[in-house]
């Protein structure tokens, strides 16, 4: 899923003393959503539990997420918490999107200091939230968060990824 406006494969810069990874001569770098889509497969293969869903047409209106909403809602009621790293910069943990209130003061928080615990400070609840994913499961699923994952300027030609900051 993503917003390029052009075919075939990216020309990526890499600049190795700031550890940012950019597009060179491109409509954008596709990080808002591939960078999310790469901490999944990492969390596969390390063999991190969980249920990994990955959606379908995100950018053009989340058609996934409402798809199974729609259509398998029974699926959702097995989950208390729904994440999503779909958010740009480097704190948010997103509590609110679109649709209202997703998650809690208190489990974001209770992420808040997992994140400490594991070198990761600064993120931090907020409630500056847009849409994705997750917000169309908040009636089902009590926890829908979205957290950053370090891109910036998504759907431009300077879009970026800090790859430090992904890495941790």
């Amino acid at each position: 899923d993503s917003v390029h406006r052009e075919e075939g494969y990216q020309n990526l810069e890499y600049d190795s003393h700031l550890e940012i990874l950019t597009a060179k001569n491109s409509s954008c770098l596709g990080a808002d959503d591939a960078t999310g889509m790469y901490i999944m497969f990492k969390m596969i293969e390390a063999e991190v539990p969980g249920c990994y869903v990955f959606h379908r047409g995100e950018e053009v209106g989340c058609l996934g997420s409402q798809w199974i909403t729609k259509n398998a809602p029974d699926f959702l009621e097995a989950f208390d918490i729904a994440v999503a790293f779909d958010r740009k910069g480097f704190n948010e943990i997103i509590t609110h999107q679109s649709t209202g209130k997703c998650a809690s003061d208190g489990c974001a928080t209770a992420m808040s200091e997992e994140f400490k615990k594991h070198g990761l400070d600064g993120m931090e609840p907020s409630p500056e939230g847009i849409y994705t994913d997750t917000a169309h499961y908040n009636h089902i699923i009590p926890e829908c968060f979205n957290l950053a994952v370090g891109y910036l300027s998504q759907h431009t030609s300077v879009e970026s990824q800090d790859m430090k900051f992904l890495s941790k």
